[in-house]
């Protein structure tokens, strides 16, 4: 509650610090409203016979004059001293029963006390600028009263015709009055020590410099203290309700004039070029003088400091490049100004998944490779939105799948099996395979909520089918792995994706490039964007020597292949060994995009393009075998009598390169074979060309493998 007081009393004075704290002095003059609240039947040596006075009401004029001290800026400290009228009239009816021609019915006497007061009052308060002008005060009234009369008369009011009083003998009075008195109240309280007052006021501003105001208010008095000091009177207060109007003067101070200090520097510069790592400058000598001068309110002295600087500047070396954008025909002929045609085509994939997870040599703890998700993503993970995902970014998903299956598949229940390559720090680590296994397991509970109860574990060293020589570097990371198996074929098949493939024409475009500088070159990066594609970027970084050409397969990465007709925006930045950098902007390539939908409105030729893979050929075997043949199934149900089907066989990075290219070779016939297509093209690629990264584990897998290309024609 104190710190709330104190926020009250100190936030005027943070609203208007900006405002000059002043004295003010006036006078004011306004009309008060009076009610008068009391208890009591007579006052002293007065007689009446009133059933007691109650309440009454009056007006009167105030008037005097006020001062106003600032404590703070919109605080301050106020004083007036006042006359104030507060007279008013009490009124109290007394009932009675009068004979009428006989009759007896109801009369009534109106008593009437009429009072005039008139105080001098000191009243001091606090006061608050509580919006721009308008101000509160709250304070009290110490008063002296100075006049206090009274007259008292009775009156018959009811009959209103006729009726008088009687006289003590008896004897018609013949007046409808009577205890007519008046005079100065008897026991008059003549110091009324305590009547809080508050108060709002407004002040307006009567001329330019604000220095005269018309101050307008409105202003409430509680009276505590009694009229009467008699015990005849029990009570009897009178308050004010008022309304007047002043005229204040608040004089300007005129302070004393500040002086103020200031430097001003003025530095001229030479510049002279210098072979020089950067930019450098010397600092001259510096010359101080002062200057005075003065307005109205300040003394200005000024230090003047003049300096001749030298600027040293890093010689500037020249800079220059080229790039040209033009065209590849398929014969590899150059095309000048080409006109790229992105065609659409349907391109659907069958990508198998390796059951296996790799772990780090020692560790059970599931390599970043892996993605990982929290359990909040899991509901909008969506297995066909991996369709522009690569083999190995699908495999890296694996985790993902299965958990996305397990929660479809409800019954499904899973195995999965820890291994170790019990080489080295790992030698019948038993114990480690399990943890492998547990953290598989333990993502799939935490993250997927998949029941504990549906996946079981089992540890072993070596896997059942482990990846020799055992000693091998490359077979040592196979063998560090924990298998999954599933009662439910649907948790492990094949991830079988219908998608949109782009194809360009020409098919390459080519940025010749060139660069001519002073300072040897460092660097250069070619880009080449869309502006609505800006984050599909073809984007090429190089050291010195740079190339004087470099190509880009369009549909070599369906990611960044042009999507839209906008046109093809390319660039070349170059920087030399002096840190100068430079960007070269190349002539624009035009892009026409036939979609599918175009193409068959036109009747234009368009075919569908099936890829499919099978995987885990056994080290050094050929044969199909395990989930190998239900994709063989799967294929020879997509497959139509004027499909055409190519082969190719691959192998890792194990062994010579004529041996793998006869087993991959061998692997395709097997294929071959097993689909009954004779007309297949069949080739075995061995491991001349690597489809994924060799140094991962999963990229020899991935590896191993053929890959099977069906092209049926569309009509």
């Amino acid at each position: 509650m104190k710190k709330m007081m104190m926020i009250l009393l100190l936030l005027p004075c943070l609203l208007y610090a900006q405002q000059e704290p002043r004295n003010r002095y006036g006078i004011i003059a306004g009309y008060s409203l009076n009610t008068h609240t009391s208890d009591f039947k007579r006052l002293p040596d007065c007689p009446s016979c009133s059933p007691g006075y109650k309440e009454g009401s009056g007006s009167g004029l105030y008037g005097g004059i006020m001062m106003d001290i600032p404590l703070s800026a919109g605080l301050f400290l106020s004083g007036r001293l006042a006359y104030h009228d507060m007279s008013g009239t009490l009124r109290s009816t007394e009932k009675t029963t009068i004979i009428v021609g006989g009759i007896s019915t109801d009369g009534a006497f109106e008593h009437t006390l009429e009072s005039t007061l008139g105080i001098i009052g000191f009243e001091p308060s606090i006061g608050m600028t509580l919006f721009d002008n308008i101000r509160g005060n709250i304070g009290f009234t110490a008063s002296y009263l100075l006049t206090k009369e009274y007259a008292q008369v009775e009156t018959i009011v009811q009959p209103a015709e006729f009726g008088t009083f009687l006289n003590p003998d008896g004897t018609d009075s013949r007046s409808r009055q009577r205890n007519v008195f008046s005079g100065t109240l008897q026991e008059a309280n003549t110091l009324l020590l305590f009547a809080p007052v508050i108060s709002l006021s407004y002040l307006m501003p009567l001329n330019k410099e604000e220095t005269f105001y018309l101050q307008p208010e409105l202003r409430y008095s509680l009276g505590l203290s009694n009229i009467v000091n008699d015990q005849l009177v029990n009570s009897w207060k009178v308050h004010a309700l008022a309304f007047g109007i002043g005229l204040s003067y608040s004089p300007r101070s005129t302070p004393p004039k500040q002086e103020k200090y200031f430097k001003d520097y003025r530095i001229d510069t030479v510049r002279v070029e210098k072979e020089i790592a950067a930019n450098s400058y010397s600092r001259g000598m510096e010359k101080q003088s002062i200057e005075t001068s003065e307005n109205d309110a300040e003394i200005l002295n000024t230090t003047i400091v003049r300096r001749i600087d030298t600027l040293f500047i890093k010689k500037n070396y020249a800079l220059q490049g080229s790039i040209i954008a033009l065209g590849i025909d398929a014969a590899g002929n150059e095309v000048q100004n080409p006109q790229f045609i992105i065609e659409e085509y349907i391109s659907n994939r069958l990508d198998p998944l390796l059951p296996y997870i790799f772990f780090d040599d020692n560790s059970d703890i599931l390599p970043q490779r892996y993605s990982q998700l929290q359990k909040n993503q899991t509901s909008a993970f969506s297995i066909d939105g991996l369709y522009r995902s690569t083999t190995l970014e699908l495999y890296y998903h694996l985790l993902n799948i299965i958990g996305k299956r397990m929660t479809e598949q409800t019954k499904a229940t899973m195995t999965l099996v820890g291994c170790n390559a019990d080489q080295g720090a790992e030698k019948g680590n038993e114990e480690l395979s399990k943890n492998r296994a547990s953290t598989v397991k333990n993502y799939l509970v935490n993250v997927w909520n998949i029941d504990e109860s549906r996946i079981q574990i089992q540890s072993r060293t070596l896997p059942q089918k482990a990846s020799t020589p055992l000693n091998e570097p490359d077979k040592i990371a196979e063998n560090r792995r924990v298998e999954i198996y599933s009662d439910n074929p649907k948790i492990m098949e094949p991830i079988f994706i219908e998608k949109i493939d782009r194809s360009a024409n020409p098919p390459t475009a080519r940025f010749k490039i060139s660069a001519q500088t002073d300072a040897p070159l460092v660097s250069w990066k070619v880009q080449s964007y869309q502006k609505v594609q800006t984050q599909y970027t073809f984007t090429q970084i190089g050291t010195a020597p740079m190339p004087s050409y470099i190509d880009w397969v369009l549909a070599q990465d369906q990611k960044t292949i042009p999507q839209s007709e906008e046109k093809l925006i390319s660039e070349l930045f170059i920087e030399d060994s002096k840190g100068n950098v430079k960007n070269i902007k190349a002539n624009d390539l035009n892009i026409t995009v036939k979609t599918i939908q175009e193409k068959r409105i036109e009747k234009q030729g368009d075919y569908e393009i099936e890829r499919f893979s099978l995987i885990l050929f056994d080290f050094d075997k050929s044969s199909i075998e395990g989930n190998n043949k239900g994709i063989i199934d799967f294929i020879k149900g997509r497959i139509k009598e004027n499909s055409q089907i190519e082969i190719l066989g691959y192998t890792d990075r194990t062994g010579s390169v004529d041996y793998n290219q006869k087993l991959s070779l061998s692997r395709a016939s097997s294929v071959k074979q097993a689909l009954a297509k004779n007309d297949a093209v069949v080739k075995g690629v061995g491991n001349a060309e690597l489809l994924f990264n060799n140094d991962i584990p999963e990229g020899r897998f991935y590896c191993r493998t053929v890959n099977i290309v069906v092209k049926t024609p569309v009509q």
